[in-house]
């Protein structure tokens, strides 16, 4: 009788350590993320009249967690989200998600209010497993101070990651994306966001 028990033990036990990753999926914060990004708000102290906090403000969704909570594939073993506001009058809320299992590689993409916005490619692991190395080597850059009147203060966006179990977010800055040439900025340069980026877009670019 006690073997019986023990074997029925351990193959609970082996149940759920092998479908832990997808359980953590459907919670509240998924992969240990705070998709509200109220925590690394607080964190940096991010003022409530800044950019970034009035575009949170808005009663717009993300896609992300419906995206994360509804995946029915193999568990996920490490993940990208990138959200900010587009660069434009509107500051269209754009996500991009990209996560990897044991097997494969992914990236899907939505921008808010824009048709035929959504993307949903696969992706070569080693362009995934390249980008996530990069990715996790970043520090939080500095706010971005104006330096022309289209420029937008502070932050605009926000980087989580998830990798061997470890979770982080911070805070992404204009120049992250874009770096102006001039001060009334004629010319503009890829940020470090864009140049680790430039291999997932020809990719995807190359697969339509």
């Amino acid at each position: 009788m006690n073997r019986k028990i023990v074997k029925i033990t351990s193959l609970i036990i082996t149940v759920v350590l092998l479908y832990l990753p997808i359980f953590a999926q459907e919670s509240n914060s998924p992969f240990g993320w705070d998709l509200t990004y109220s925590s690394v708000i607080k964190t940096n102290k991010i003022g409530s009249k800044t950019f970034i906090r009035k575009w949170l403000d808005s009663d717009y969704q993300a896609p992300a967690k419906k995206w994360i909570s509804e995946w029915q594939g193999e568990p996920i073993i490490s993940s990208i989200l990138i959200e900010y506001a587009a660069f434009s009058h509107a500051g269209e809320h754009t996500t991009k998600w990209l996560f990897r299992t044991k097997t494969h590689a992914y990236y899907w993409q939505d921008i808010e209010n824009t048709n035929f916005s959504e993307i949903k490619k696969d992706l070569k692991l080693e362009v995934y497993d390249k980008l996530l190395t990069q990715l996790s080597s970043w520090k939080q850059a500095k706010p971005n101070q104006p330096k022309h009147p289209q420029s937008i203060p502070g932050y605009l966006g926000f980087l989580s990651l998830y990798d061997k179990d470890k979770s982080s977010q911070i805070l992404l800055s204009e120049e992250d994306f874009l770096i102006c040439k001039t001060k009334k900025c004629k010319g503009v340069k890829a940020g470090r966001l864009m140049i680790a980026l430039e291999s997932i877009i020809l990719e995807t670019a190359n697969s339509r």
